[in-house]
Order: structure tokens, then C-alpha cells, then sequence
């Protein structure tokens, strides 16, 4: 239908729940975003909610919170988001999101451009993302997770999988005591990392599963154990030479 479906403007204790949100966004669409979040908003909840979008606009988002305001107390929920776009897309795009959940949701994007599952920046403190699983296939660049300036949270038990040029499982600018745990994140491409970026401090890096093809599969040092990884035909070039060593 080429626009938003639902908008939610300075409200409170709100539940959004078992929608089938159908949407198609058409090259030079002015709407891009099924689900806008604006002013401020709190206590709020997605649940069970099938939102699926095929896109032949530039920078279009399943989920969108992107007005410099704090969004508190928000559930993100057993929601399905399948996005099919001729360019750059995102599924959740939040900003200054504090105390609030993003749980089992399961994400699917097939993509000619850059692509990104979950995109957090600025939040405050104390947000979790469990048990959800995203896959992206894309022609550019994938993010199944970007974090930035994220503080006193936890990132554990997602499935992760991306195939694209550049594959990222998680991706991580300033944060502070974040932990990445107990994750299964599969990144295939010609570079990318399954755990990785810059300025980060006290961060927990343990009991992951890692598949991929890139080198370098986490970039951190510090508090990085007991993770594991898959070698098969596909990535024994990254850790051995020709040799075996």
C-alpha cells in the first residue's frame, strides 16, 4: 500500500499484537517505514506481529525509531519481518531504546543492497536482545546486529546468518559492559567479522558459536572464552595453511 500502517506518537502502555501487515513500497515512496515510533514513547509492546515488505525504495525499515527521543520499557516480541528490497533496508532501527526487550524474533531479508537486522544506537542502559534468529542475504554489506554507544546490556542465545559481500554477525562501537553470549553466528562473505568493532570496554565475549569464511572472526581480546568454532571445507583456509599449521 506504499505507506506506514501504523504510527505511534507520544503514547504509553501500548500493545501491538497479532497483525498481518502486508506493505509494498514503490521507487521515490516519501513513507519509509511499515511501523514509525516518534516523540516519546514508553511501556510499550510488538508481539506476534507478520510484517512482510517488498521494496523498491531506498532506506526502507520493518520498525523505526529514530527521533532523538527516549523510548522506555518496550517489548519487541515473537514478531516476523520478511523484507524483500531492490536496495538498503533495516528491520528495527532504534535509537536511546533503555530498559527494553528485543526477544525471539525472527528476521529474513533478501537484499540488493546493504541490509541490517537490528540497528541500536544511543541506548541508554539495560537492553537485552535473546532468542532471536536473522538471516540476511545481501548483494553489499550485512549487519545481523549494530550496536553503538550501547551501555549494561546483554546479547545472548540469537541465531545469526548472513551471506554477502561483507558479512558482520555482531558489530559493536562504544559500548560498555555489554556481554555477547552463548550466540550461534554464522557470517559468509569476501570480508566482514562474526565479532567485532572499536572503542569498546568491558565487554564478555564467551560461549558463541562461530561459522564463517572471513578472517579474523572476533576482533576483541579482552574477556574473550570458551567460544567455539565450526571448520569444514568452506573456512579451513582461515585458521590452517596448506600445511595444517
Amino acid at each position: 500500500n506504499n505507506r506506514k500502517a501504523i504510527v505511534l506518537d507520544n503514547v504509553k502502555d501500548v500493545s501491538i499484537t497479532k497483525n498481518n501487515i502486508n506493505v509494498e513500497f514503490k521507487k521515490g515512496s516519501s513513507d519509509d517505514s511499515v511501523i514509525l515510533i516518534k516523540n516519546i514513547c514508553e511501556n510499550s509492546i510488538f508481539s506476534n506481529n507478520n510484517i512482510f515488505i517488498n521494496s523498491k525504495r531506498s532506506n526502507v525499515y520493518a520498525i523505526k525509531a529514530n527521533d532523538n527521543n527516549v523510548y522506555h520499557g518496550f517489548l519487541f516480541a515473537n514478531n516476523t519481518i520478511i523484507m524483500i528490497s531492490s536496495s538498503d533496508c533495516t528491520a528495527i532501527s532504534a535509537d536511546y531504546l533503555s530498559d527494553s526487550k528485543l526477544k525471539s524474533n525472527n528476521i529474513n531479508i533478501i537484499s540488493n543492497g546493504n541490509s541490517l537486522g537490528f540497528d541500536l544506537s544511543n541506548s541508554l542502559d539495560g537492553v537485552e536482545l535473546s532468542g532471536n534468529e536473522i538471516i540476511i542475504h545481501a548483494d553489499k554489506n550485512a549487519y545481523l546486529i549494530k550496536l553503538s554507544n550501547v551501555n549494561n546490556s546483554t546479547i545472548h542465545d540469537n541465531k545469526l546468518y548472513a551471506q554477502a559481500s561483507e558479512a558482520y554477525g555482531i558489530y559493536a562501537v562504544n559500548l560498555a559492559d555489554v556481554s555477547f553470549n552463548g550466540n550461534n553466528i554464522s557470517t559468509f562473505g569476501c570480508g566482514g567479522n562474526s565479532i567485532s568493532g572499536s572503542n569498546c570496554n568491558n565487554l564478555i565475549v564467551s560461549n558463541n558459536l562461530i561459522h564463517t569464511n572471513t578472517s579474523n572472526p572476533i576482533l576483541f581480546n579482552e574477556n574473550v572464552k570458551s567460544n567455539s568454532f565450526i571448520i569444514d571445507n568452506n573456512n579451513y583456509g582461515v585458521y590452517f595453511d596448506k600445511n595444517g599449521n
